[in-house]
């Protein structure tokens, strides 16, 4: 997507290997291995995914899972193209940055 090429970022795998099909419990446990295997951070779903499936991974792994808005209305709030972004890079920060190094940035408050 635009956006991992955007934040240089790298997919290293898919939940649903086709779009609307649950994975089956033998994906899930190559994707807990490959998670472990490459220490990834995060896992990343659209709205539009089951969350029930990340947050399996994120219990079974030491990644954070977090769903990404897809409509500039966010959580039932009217917004704009920019608050979309703005909370789509919140959201990824979260998952990202561990909660220690986050609290020891600089805020724009």
């Amino acid at each position: 997507s635009y956006l991992v090429r955007a934040l240089g970022l790298e997919v290293v795998g898919e939940i649903e290997l086709r779009p609307g099909v649950p994975p089956s419990a033998a994906h899930l446990a190559s994707l807990v291995r490959r998670i472990d295997e490459e220490d990834v951070r995060a896992v990343v779903v659209a709205r539009a995914i089951n969350e029930r499936h990340a947050r399996f991974l994120e219990r079974e792994t030491s990644a954070v899972a977090t769903t990404l808005p897809t409509f500039v209305r966010v959580e039932g709030r009217p917004g704009s193209w920019i608050g979309l972004m703005d909370e789509l890079h919140v959201r990824l920060a979260r998952a990202l940055v561990p909660e220690d190094e986050r609290a020891a940035a600089p805020s724009d408050a």
